[in-house]
């Protein structure tokens, strides 16, 4: 399992792992346009999560995990500043 890289999409299948990140930012940075299909992304590791939403890519298909899929829409969207 792991990512499968395409042309314009990056496909998430099973278990990511830490030693992802750091190509999947290589392959993001690229091209800035890229998404991320995440329908068969069962979880991910932090280090994977965090490249997702340092570098923002397009989301193709959402994860079935709703915890992942709540963080990275949450992500996606500014939040209120409080007392301003």
């Amino acid at each position: 399992m792991g990512i499968h890289y395409l042309k314009t999409v990056a496909k998430f299948e099973g278990h990511i792992g830490p030693d992802d990140a750091e190509t999947l930012a290589s392959w993001l940075r690229e091209k800035p346009r890229r998404q991320v299909d995440l329908a068969h992304c069962e979880n991910v590791h932090a280090a994977v999560l965090q490249t997702l939403l340092a570098l923002k890519p397009g989301i193709k298909s959402k994860p079935a995990d709703r915890w992942l899929c709540q963080a990275l829409e949450q992500s996606a969207t500014p939040s209120p500043r409080s007392g301003s």
